[in-house]
């Protein structure tokens, strides 16, 4: 037996981290350049397994696919290389890292898609997420370790846009009711809750990323690690901590939709609160096969999931095609002369039907 309602609370919850996602352009990409170089780099890193890409932006879920993450790493930067060792420049980005229950991008669909039943039975919502905006400076170094390769980067600066979402709960539907609890803890710039009018936290952050580059008879090996190490400190953050009941307050509108409005007790105080988001690792090698073409076997990381993808390089046209296999994406890569690059992947050709999206550019002089 299906049944419809809306679930204004824990859709907020996962638009409270999925709002900022995919509109504005951390993650970026470490290249070399050449001495007395100005360079500006913009990236966008964005993959929702479970719903579309477009579908979160326009909060307009058209479809559900069985799936528990959500990412955006997206920066833009401005720099400077000041000789073969050191460059500097500023930084903006938003990073955005999410997982889910697949019963939490359930309800979210199914209590905002227009029409869509909800199914009579047991549901374990599960969010935990973190958002941050971030803008600083940027100081790189490159050397060679015999024939390793070594590009680093270390940022720093000022945070803003805080949202730590951490919420456990069981859920049931029955009898046109949603029935159950739900432990909320929540910091927050904006309280998608109750509404409370709280001062904007302050935050600091910094953070380690790392190239390396070793050739070898076979080709060429690439390890790229974007916030090897990182942490964002904030000060006096808002900060929620409360148990929801659902029973006893859901009724019927005029529409026959089920309508709940839970009853919560806990505690609104501020205190300190610290992010470290996950490293994003990507081991790529090129192999070569002949003068002008290389195999590419890779595999990109996050945290416990990992994405395998294998590739060519067409040397003559500097360009790197590559099948990523459990996103299902395709990306291309090329370098069109000494002043620009760029890189796509997609898994779709209809924006409309995107769970997986990157784009990234940059511009030298």
């Amino acid at each position: 037996m299906y049944k419809h309602f809306k679930a204004p609370l824990f859709r907020g919850f996962f638009l409270s981290l999925l709002l900022p996602t995919f509109t504005s352009v951390h993650g970026g990409e470490l290249h070399s350049h050449s001495p007395r170089t100005v360079w500006f780099g913009i990236s966008s890193d964005n993959y929702s397994e479970a719903i579309t890409l477009q579908d979160l932006y326009e909060d307009e879920p058209e479809s559900v696919k069985k799936g528990d993450l959500i990412y955006s790493f997206s920066q833009w930067q401005f720099g400077y290389q000041l000789n073969n060792s050191f460059g500097f420049g500023f930084i903006r980005g938003l990073d955005i890292y999410a997982q889910h229950s697949p019963d939490a991008a359930s309800i979210y669909y199914s209590s905002n898609a227009s029409g869509q039943d909800f199914e009579e039975r047991d549901y374990k919502y599960q969010l935990d997420g973190n958002v941050q905006r971030t803008q600083g400076i940027f100081l790189t170094y490159d050397t060679l370790v015999g024939d390793l390769a070594i590009q680093s980067m270390f940022e720093a600066g000022q945070a803003f846009g805080l949202t730590s979402v951490d919420i456990n709960g069981d859920l049931s539907y029955q009898d046109d009711q949603l029935i159950g609890t739900a432990d909320i803890d929540y910091f927050y710039e904006k309280d998608a809750l109750y509404k409370r009018e709280v001062d904007k936290p302050e935050g600091n952050y910094w953070s380690v990323s790392i190239n390396l580059i070793y050739p070898s008879p076979l080709g060429k090996h690439m390890l790229s690690i974007q916030d090897l190490f990182n942490q964002t400190h904030w000060h006096a953050a808002p900060f929620t901590q409360v148990q929801i009941n659902t029973d006893r307050v859901a009724t019927t509108n005029e529409n026959g939709n089920t309508v709940f409005r839970p009853l919560g007790s806990g505690l609104e105080t501020y205190k300190s609160k610290t992010q470290v988001f996950p490293r994003q690792i990507d081991f790529k090698n090129n192999l070569d096969f002949n003068e002008h073409l290389e195999f590419i076997i890779g595999a990109k990381s996050i945290d416990k999931d990992v994405w395998p993808y294998l590739g060519s390089a067409i040397l003559a046209e500097d360009i790197e095609i590559a099948y990523h296999i459990k996103q299902e994406s395709i990306s291309v890569s090329q370098i069109l002369g000494p002043n620009f690059r760029y890189r796509l992947e997609a898994d779709q050709l209809f924006i409309d039907k995107t769970h997986r999206l990157l784009f990234s550019a940059e511009i030298s002089y």
